[in-house]
């Protein structure tokens, strides 16, 4: 498994990943200095938006994109250390976009970091490259 990440420029929140198809998982980096209540990571090419959701009392999956059920996680202690970064599983080519890391304090939603996933095709085997 290769895994590369890069920012887009030194002063960007922009991030990009790249990852092969079936690779175990990936880590999707997003970090704040203050506490908060929610953090959000959402995909606004689906619907419904939402990857994952974490509040004070634990994961709000309920606005979860069913693409994502049983395959997102988040440290149980991500609130606490301030490490909002989400382990994607079992990737597929589907997985490929931009992925919004956001904090939610009193309704109003604020971007954090974006990550743009790419995750590659699988090579047929039996392709030669002579």
């Amino acid at each position: 498994m290769s895994l590369f990440v890069l920012p887009a420029s030194q002063d960007s929140l922009s991030k990009y990943v790249e990852v092969q198809e079936g690779a175990p998982s990936v880590l999707l980096p997003c970090n704040y200095s203050k506490e908060i209540d929610t953090v959000k990571w959402s995909r606004f090419d689906l619907n419904p938006t939402t990857v994952h959701e974490r509040r004070i009392n634990g994961d709000d999956l309920q606005e979860q994109n069913q693409q994502f059920k049983g395959r997102t996680f988040m440290r149980p202690d991500a609130l606490d250390s301030l490490d909002f970064s989400l382990t994607l599983k079992e990737l597929q080519p589907s997985d490929s976009g931009v992925y919004i890391c956001s904090i939610i304090d009193k309704k109003e939603e604020t971007p954090l970091t974006e990550v743009q996933l790419y995750v590659r095709g699988q090579l047929p085997w039996s392709r030669s490259f002579s």
